[in-house]
Order: structure tokens, then sequence, then C-alpha cells
């Protein structure tokens, strides 16, 4: 079960209408799944939008909008943890957050509007497994090489924890356990002979797309970038020095107890 909520607490205090859609998937295929889906796209072109708040300047939900997904095959299964408009908040024994924020935000931000809310929705003995990227690797370092200014990692896990250890209630930290981060390196692959004898043009584009969609580059500086292609001949030598490429994601976990 897929569940998106798109309203915060500033779009309920202002008291727009909600709007609350559930989607039970027919079918027991991808290809089944994938074309209910793409019907989904007016819905989601309509009601996920952002305008500025008029008193605060920030960004804010147009429509405030929930969709809920699931297997209709399912649902006698997941009746106890499908949200409905009447009761919107669930209690989950696993959580798992990949890539859940913009890795260029603070740690408090990080805390405040995404793990936190997280670790509340836990149930006792629940589980919460979050993965980001961390940096330190090749496809960081081609970034480093063109914009050496460029920082998209300033806080990681270990700042994460500190925020959380420094801010939350004593009582809350009681309930819950950190543990260690790990480091998972994930790698681009090669065939080896796009490797040997010269690197093909396509693993230098997968290369290049790869470091700066991971390190969240600015669409303006990469067309900058692009405009020279001198960013080909860094990308050549960080792939041909590692045989390919990689990037280093982050994976910590927080217990409730």
């Amino acid at each position: 079960m897929l569940k998106l909520l798109t309203y915060n607490q500033e779009t309920v205090k202002s008291k727009k209408k909600i709007n609350w859609k559930s989607v039970k998937l027919k079918g027991n295929s991808s290809i089944d799944f994938a074309n209910q889906l793409r019907k989904l796209n007016s819905f989601l072109e309509k009601n996920w939008q952002i305008e500025r708040d008029s008193k605060t300047g920030n960004p804010t939900y147009k429509t405030p909008s929930v969709l809920v997904i699931y297997r209709s095959d399912q649902e006698f299964v997941l009746n106890d943890i499908i949200p409905t408009k009447s009761k919107p908040s669930n209690m989950f024994d696993l959580i798992i957050a990949s890539q859940p924020y913009r890795s260029r935000i603070s740690a408090e931000k990080k805390v405040k509007y995404v793990i936190n809310p997280m670790i509340k929705a836990l149930a006792p003995k629940g589980k919460l497994i979050v993965v980001h990227a961390a940096g330190n690797d090749p496809a960081n370092k081609i970034i480093k090489k063109i914009w050496p200014k460029e920082n998209p990692f300033p806080s990681l896990a270990n700042k994460i924890y500190t925020y959380l250890k420094s801010n939350l209630k004593t009582e809350e930290l009681k309930k819950l356990q950190f543990l260690d981060k790990k480091i998972i390196p994930c790698k681009l692959r090669a065939l080896p002979n796009e490797i040997q004898g010269g690197i093909a043009t396509s693993v230098i584009f997968s290369a290049w797309n790869v470091a700066i969609y991971v390190n969240q580059i600015d669409e303006s500086k990469v067309i900058q970038a692009e405009k020279s292609q001198q960013y080909q001949k860094i990308v050549s030598k960080f792939v041909d020095q590692n045989n390919g490429l990689y990037f280093n994601n982050e994976i910590f976990i927080i217990l409730k107890k």
C-alpha cells in the first residue's frame, strides 16, 4: 500500500477542504497497475499544486490532497491500516523512507518536517529506516571538480541524531533507540566493452546524469556546464579510474521501544 499525504498543519489550519481520493488497483501484474496509475495524471496535475502563503511567503499546498493507493485483492488484509478521511492517522510497524527530503536542507528541517512525524507514526516496537545519499564518492567528486563550492550533503545521519537528542523531550528519547549508520555503495554498471578501449558515450551520459541527480544540482548550473562539454572529460576520467561509477547511500535506523 502506498499512502501519499500532501497536506500539513499550516494548510489544515487554513480550513481548506481536503481532497481525498482512494484508488483500488485491480489485476495482478505491473502492467495492469501501471495502466491504472497513468489514469491518475489529470488528478495529480490538478491537485498537486503549490502556492505561497500570503502572510509568511512560504510555499504551501494550493489544494490539500491525499492519495491512497492499494491492491483491491489485499483490501481485507490491509483493512486496519488503510487510512480514511475520518481516520487519517495510523501507527506503523515499519516505515521505509528512501531519499525523503532535499539533501541540502538543515538537520532541523529534516527532523521537523520528515523524521519526527514518522517517528510519531511508529507503533511500539516499530522501526524507521531512512536511506539518503551521502557523498564522499566518485559521483560527488565529479561535482566538486566542476563546482568546488558545492556542498550537497551538509546534514547527514550524525547531525540528524544530534538534533533529535538535543530537541526531543526526555520522555520521548527514552522510547527510542538509535542504531549506528551504515554506508551502502550503489554502483552504476557498464558492460565490459563499454569500458575497454575507450569509454562509450552512453556510459559518460549515464554517469553524468547520476552525478547531477544524486547531488541535486540546479538545472541552470547543469545547462551552463553542458554548454562547454568540458564535463565529459571530467566524467570520463572518474569512470575510467573507478571502472565505472558508484555513489554512497547512508542508512540509519530508529527503533521505538
